[in-house]
């Protein structure tokens, strides 16, 4: 898991800096299973592109909008990553899938809604 983790940071999918962080950004939890998991498979999908086949057990959702921006929302998410023949391990993940970015970090975070947020306003704003 290590080398393809390594991998990843290597394509520059973990970013290191954030981006100002909008004042009409508004976080709702999502807590529907239905759409837990829709934005499950979403994250699934997006690992796949990156040549990372891993199964998700995400319990903490979010989604993301602003407001002045349109529609657009993005996802914010604590999962359980597993790789076939690995242990398993929390990560934490952010997409916009209208911009096609995807952010993962896969140590160093706090497992609550707060860090969650913050993460994903940070690194997966709606819009860019």
């Amino acid at each position: 898991m290590l080398i393809r983790l390594g991998a990843i940071i290597a394509a520059g999918v973990i970013l290191s800096g954030t981006q100002g962080i909008a004042a009409e950004l508004n976080t709702r939890d999502i807590t529907d299973q239905k759409e837990i998991s829709a934005r499950t498979d979403d994250f699934e999908k997006d690992l796949i592109q990156l040549g990372m086949p891993a199964q998700l057990d995400c319990k903490t959702v979010i989604g993301i909008q602003d407001n002045s921006q349109g529609s657009d929302e993005s996802f914010g998410a604590i999962c359980d990553l597993h790789i076939s023949g690995k242990k398993s391990s929390a990560i934490m993940l952010c997409n916009d899938t209208m911009i096609g970015k995807l952010t993962i970090k896969a140590y160093g975070f706090s497992v609550n809604k707060a860090a969650l947020g913050e993460f994903t306003k940070s690194n997966c704003q709606p819009g860019g």
